[in-house]
């Protein structure tokens, strides 16, 4: 069989983008836009003075993508940190690396004639499939070019991919991580002051500004986690005022499999030492560390019954979750499971017992032969240390036969099957589990015996 050219057909027409409140995905540009496009010709969300980039900053953070463009806004600091940056040139410009990409449009957005606060406003134009970088260089900083200057001055980066179809999606962990006022409360009220989301852990903390009250992290050491890239999401504002409140999120990733906990304390910590609140991240890490469960999740995975591998659910879309939650009167939810293992967030009820999933066809309920009933290990609940739990499905897979994708097993589907056993038909490519009767992996003489004994049976062909 060509199964390489299937693969890769299915590989092209398969593209998963994780889930994410914020995976910034575009359609194909609905416009033509040339380089140095006039501010008339951009949509109106596109920054074109100080106020309208403070806004985008606060909504958006320093990245947006709509209408076939991509918007990149960087905060510029005028202020000098350390005695080793130098004033003798300007101090920012911006890296774009890789990708066929048009910078159509550059400002630099000032709030008084002196560029106290400044941001600089770059919009691209996707040209053509790759990867794309934008950084953000410091140039006062680490002049001298030492081995670790070009990290050191790198002030912000963000990564980027253009598919064939020139849609863009972004590709760093600010892709989903909120990293401005406006999907900080956003994330909040989906997820909570602590999430997971992949092999991350997520802790959105606020405090008062001008206050000895503020967070701190209590685990001494984490052997299972690493901290990631964190963000600051306080609201910027024109005119600073004293107190407010800060927001940010601290981020940890997973490194090794196992069991952790993570505890942030809130109160007057560096003063009097007192902790009035608590959060903890009681963390179970899959897969070698590609996963993390929180204690309200629930990990839903899918296996073929008879082969014991995982269901490739990309491949074979249909499968939802249904009926999960025992509680009287509560509405029924159903989720579409785009992903095997796929996780259920902030599941905080009770897992009814009858719980099922919805399967596409050709997967069915395995039957006990005798009874008829649904095989009891057909379904299991597999439940983690900190009481995340594991609901496991196993459906049967049973060969259809549709070898040319009508819908339906007919004689044509013998013949070729026959002639590509036969080696008659070399370009002959179809799904191997189609005509896989027996269940042993392989397509041979015997399962042809059994589809015709199916279509015999069917009453398609005489004997």
């Amino acid at each position: 069989m060509k199964l390489k050219k299937l693969l890769a057909f299915l590989t092209a027409t398969a593209a998963v983008i994780p889930f994410s409140a914020y995976s910034m995905n575009m359609t194909a540009p609905p416009a033509v836009y040339a380089e140095d496009s006039t501010e008339s010709t951009l949509p109106d969300w596109i920054p074109t003075d100080f106020d309208s980039a403070v806004e985008f900053y606060n909504t958006y953070g320093e990245t947006h993508i709509a209408d076939g463009l991509l918007c990149v806004v960087f905060r510029e600091e005028k202020k000098r940190f350390h005695e080793d940056e130098y004033e003798c040139f300007p101090r920012y410009t911006i890296r774009t690396s890789s990708a066929d990409v048009a910078k159509i449009k550059k400002m630099q957005l000032c709030s008084t004639d002196d560029c106290e606060e400044c941001f600089q406003v770059i919009v691209y134009a996707p040209n053509g499939e790759g990867d794309l970088t934008v950084s953000l260089i410091d140039r006062w900083r680490n002049t001298q070019q030492t081995s670790d200057s070009k990290n050191n001055s790198t002030v912000s980066e963000y990564t980027f991919h253009v598919d064939d179809d020139l849609n863009i999606t972004e590709t760093d962990i600010y892709g989903w991580l909120p990293d401005c006022i406006t999907e900080y409360n956003d994330y909040v009220s989906k997820n909570g002051k602590v999430s997971s989301n992949g092999n991350y852990v997520v802790f959105c903390l606020s405090f008062s500004a001008g206050t000895p009250y503020t967070w701190k992290i209590l685990s001494d050491s984490l052997e299972c986690f690493k901290p990631a890239p964190s963000s600051n999401c306080t609201e910027f504002e024109k005119i600073v005022r004293d107190g407010g409140t800060e927001y940010s999120t601290f981020v940890y990733q997973a490194v090794k499999d196992g069991h952790e906990k993570i505890e942030y304390g809130f109160g007057r910590i560096y003063t009097t030492g007192e902790i009035d609140e608590t959060l903890t991240a009681d963390c179970v890490i899959l897969d070698d560390a590609q996963t993390v469960l929180l204690p309200s999740d629930k990990r839903i995975s899918i296996f073929d019954y008879d082969t014991g591998l995982p269901v490739d659910v990309v491949k074979r879309p249909g499968f939802a979750a249904q009926n999960l939650e025992l509680s009287p009167g509560a509405e029924l939810k159903s989720f579409d499971i785009t992903s095997n293992p796929y996780v259920i967030h902030n599941f905080t009820n009770e897992v009814d017992p009858f719980f099922d999933i919805l399967t596409p066809s050709p997967y069915i309920f395995p039957l006990d032969p005798e009874t008829l009933f649904v095989k009891e290990d057909y379904r299991s609940i597999k439940q983690y240390e900190n009481g995340a739990e594991e609901l496991i499905f196993r459906p049967r897979l049973q060969a259809s036969g549709d070898i040319d994708k009508n819908g339906d097993l007919t004689v044509a589907d013998l013949v070729l099957l026959q002639k590509w056993l036969l080696s008659e038909n070399t370009e002959i490519s179809f799904d191997l589990e189609t005509a896989d009767f027996n269940k042993d992996g392989i397509v041979d003489i015997f399962d042809l015996v059994k589809m015709k004994r199916k279509l015999l049976n069917k009453g398609n062909i005489t004997s």
